[in-house]
């Protein structure tokens, strides 16, 4: 089984400590994370992600690029769809959103592949609506909760616990992915130390492996729906070959 953590911090990608961590707590893919604000989206500019993935690769990981969007309120007239082929240089794309309104926005207008929750602030807890998330299951979105930022915002547990039995009841237990949000390596724990941590959040530990593996899997898979038409897919697999996704297109092998 492949242990996945989509949302380590991209100012430790280059870390030698860093790796050693992953490898020590027995990660086998790792997304590298750069968080910018909505304001600030149109004029971002991606950073050079290649040598990150060779070191990693060395070491049989597979390192992956992620851009979150924080969005806080109304996005207003910008269309971040016309920002595709800059989306496009990150593997992932996530919207992190700070409001109800926010939230609705982003499932209908920003091209990403998860939704991350914001657990860390108290101008972070809002309450999610359960038809907010029956949209975002609609377009296959999953919900993402991060370890460190639960551990860090234990005064707002009881809308934490409320918001992610709102997406468990809309999902059947099934819409989350686990990260862990790290900035250093001491932040990262072994996937199975986390059961505790899951039941104190209101999460089913019993869904350990789904949370971790296969469904952070299915979201690699949304991130191939959505670059297909560039061209520009990255697939979990463990050589460089390339493959034939549907449609004809060609897909480089991660």
């Amino acid at each position: 089984m492949r242990f996945i953590d989509l949302c380590i911090s991209a100012s430790c990608a280059g870390d030698d400590s860093m790796l050693e961590m992953i490898q020590r707590v027995g990660y086998n893919v790792v997304a590298f994370n750069t968080t910018v604000a909505f304001e600030d989206f149109p004029s971002h500019k991606p950073a050079d992600f290649d040598s990150i993935r060779q070191k990693y690769a060395a070491k049989d990981i597979i390192a992956l690029s992620r851009l979150t969007v924080v969005v806080e309120d109304d996005i207003g007239s910008v269309r971040p769809a016309s920002y595709t082929s800059m989306l496009n240089r990150y593997d992932i794309v996530a919207a992190r959103p700070f409001s109800e309104q926010a939230l609705r926005q982003c499932i209908d207008t920003l091209p990403c592949d998860l939704i991350s929750l914001p657990l860390g602030s108290s101008r972070s807890m809002f309450k999610v609506k359960k038809e907010t998330v029956r949209l975002a299951v609609q377009k296959k979105l999953f919900f993402e909760v991060q370890y460190c930022d639960s551990i860090q915002s234990r005064d707002h547990l009881a809308t934490q616990i409320a918001n992610i039995e709102s997406v468990g009841f809309c999902t059947r237990g099934k819409g989350f992915i686990v990260s862990s949000g790290a900035a250093n390596p001491l932040r990262l724990r072994r996937p199975r130390d986390l059961v505790h941590l899951f039941k104190y959040i209101g999460l089913n530990s019993s869904n350990m492996n789904e949370f971790q593996s296969s469904s952070p899997a299915k979201v690699l898979d949304h991130t191939v729906a959505r670059r297909a038409h560039m061209g520009v897919i990255r697939m979990v697999g463990k050589t460089g070959d390339e493959a034939e996704p549907k449609g004809g297109k060609r897909a480089r092998i991660v």
